[in-house]
């Protein structure tokens, strides 16, 4: 026979710490709600991420890109938004995303493109788009006092980070 006297006692005892780490965690959770901040404008986000996907794939290296999956991809990364600090509103990221189709074409027809007055190269300006005129607020935010070093020749501030963060456009190769 399995069951043993005393057995009760165990069973009740962890039925007991099982329900108080269960109460336990609701208060916490009620005491601190949420994860931090709001995403700022994920809709934004994927509007941005959507153009890039259509137009990288005239690039060099992007010819065998499954738009799709790619569009599938950075539909769940914009669920944490865009990474400014606050959000640069609709006709800004309109004009963006308008950049990102021109440069598209561009790429496409094989010529130079002209955004903002500047003649840029399109793969360039459809890869980092934070680096040009109409896209500037997708750059990230500027490291706090507390996180950049200085340079010593010139007293400027670096963050660390060598080059401009951006979201790569995936490989073709999966979905």
């Amino acid at each position: 026979m399995w069951y043993r006297p005393g057995m009760d006692a165990c069973f009740r005892f962890g039925r007991a710490v099982s329900w108080s780490g269960a109460l336990l965690g609701m208060m916490l959770g009620a005491a601190a709600p949420g994860c931090g901040i709001d995403p700022v404008n994920p809709d934004g986000c994927r509007s941005i991420e959507d153009a890039r996907c259509d137009a990288v794939g005239a690039c060099p290296g992007y010819e065998s890109l499954d738009v799709d999956a790619c569009k599938r991809y950075y539909r769940d990364q914009c669920l944490h938004g865009l990474s400014t600090e606050s959000d640069p509103g609709d006709p800004a990221i309109n004009q963006c995303v308008d950049a990102i189709k021109a440069a598209g074409g561009c790429a496409k027809a094989g010529t130079p493109c002209t955004i903002s007055g500047a003649t840029v190269d399109a793969c360039t300006f459809i890869e980092h788009p934070e680096q040009f005129a109409p896209c500037t607020f997708l750059s990230p935010p500027a490291a706090t006092s507390s996180d950049a070093g200085t340079d010593s020749a010139d007293g400027a501030a670096d963050d660390g980070a060598g080059e401009a963060a951006s979201a790569e456009v995936p490989s073709g190769d999966g979905g």
